[in-house]
């Protein structure tokens, strides 16, 4: 269970400062999946 909430916050952590990332390279390549 710990592995399992360790891998839910890796993934609310990431991902959004992935697409953030995204935003500022490539507005058009993040509105596809948006």
């Amino acid at each position: 269970m710990i592995f399992r909430r360790r891998r839910l916050w890796v993934v609310l952590v990431v991902v959004p400062r992935m697409a953030f990332l995204l935003r500022l390279g490539r507005p058009g390549f993040l509105g596809v999946f948006l």
